[in-house]
């Protein structure tokens, strides 16, 4: 493979990426990211003919067809950091051009879905259900490093300082971004119609906040051990429960559903993209204090497979029927 001489825009001589080690031809305008590098498999499973497969460092790499549809799946790995760099390889495969050395004029239409694992500090959602990124808030400080073009809404305002303000984090700037309302309204619409195909194996879902940690133990509340009288936010699930935010348009209240490391990078780089994107998170965990303890706290191995199996279906069923 060829030396790469850009610092700014590292492409190879055949316009491979450097982390995502793909060319622009193989790179669908429809991309599923996971985090997990076995994930990627999961996914490809649904996919016929797979044309191409590349692994690098954490990042596996497959693109195939579903019903027709070009789709691409990537394991970024744990991190709102690689997300970061996913969507820029992304954003240098889709609109740069390799050979003249110039950015395009015309952005492509692209659209992500996260497909992932999370926990919630809920009491309403429950272990097995499916969570819907309606709007991300970054804890972490990954999206900290870009400015805004515009404003952003003032509901994405307000959820974010009802986040900050609600919780132990006041000392933490956070960020927030919204998913894209048709990507999300073309999943529950999927959701809805696997649910009417397999009446006996449905799936749970619920649409809400989702908070991004830069971390999986201190950073999302998790004592663990000597390290436990150190948290800075020791709290951080139960205040997270207590988050509630009035939207008059339409009628209803937003909480956090979940919370996990990813989505928050994903929509706010989106967004100022310009490129539709949206999560969608199998709940592995009860993180709350209230849960039944007539139900499980934990999903069963065998009960995530099934569940992330379904969730990838009904994913790729919404980029396979979508525009681009």
């Amino acid at each position: 493979m060829s030396s790469i001489t850009d610092t700014e825009v590292p492409l190879t001589a055949e316009g491979y990426t450097y982390h995502l080690h793909c060319d622009a031809e193989h790179l669908a305008d429809n991309i599923i990211l996971v985090g997990d590098p076995g994930r990627v498999d999961l996914v490809a499973a649904f996919l016929a003919p797979v044309d191409y497969r590349q692994t690098h460092r954490e990042i596996n790499v497959v693109t195939g067809y579903y019903h027709q549809k070009k789709i691409t799946v990537i394991s970024t790995g744990m991190g709102t950091d690689n997300v970061e760099i996913i969507l820029n390889e992304i954003h240098i495969l889709k609109e740069f051009d390799a050979k003249l050395k110039r950015w395009k004029e015309k952005t492509e239409a692209v659209r992500i879905v996260r497909l992932g694992t999370c926990g919630s500090p809920s009491s309403t959602v429950k272990v097995g259900d499916l969570a819907v990124t309606a709007y991300a808030v970054g804890l972490d400080n990954t999206c900290q490093y870009y400015n805004r073009q515009h404003t952003p809404s003032e509901l994405v305002q307000r959820l974010t300082a009802a986040v900050q303000q609600k919780t132990s984090l006041k000392h933490i700037p956070l960020y927030g971004a919204a998913a894209s309302v048709p990507l999300r309204a073309a999943l529950i619409a999927a959701m809805e119609t696997y649910n009417h195909q397999h009446k006996e194996n449905t799936v749970g879902y619920v649409e809400g906040i989702t908070c991004s940690a830069s971390g999986f133990y201190g950073c999302q509340g998790r004592a663990v051990g000597r390290l436990a009288p150190h948290l800075a936010a020791p709290d951080l699930v139960e205040e997270l429960s207590h988050v509630a935010v009035e939207d008059e348009q339409p009628q209803q209240v937003w909480r956090v559903i979940n919370l996990e490391m990813e989505s928050s990078a994903l929509c706010f780089l989106s967004s100022l993209l310009g490129y539709q994107a949206c999560s969608v998170c199998v709940v592995l965990a009860a993180r709350h204090h209230t849960h039944d303890q007539s139900e499980s706290v934990f999903l069963s191995e065998a009960e995530k497979e099934l569940k992330l199996n379904a969730a990838a279906e009904i994913i790729l069923r919404t980029l396979s029927a979508g525009e681009s």
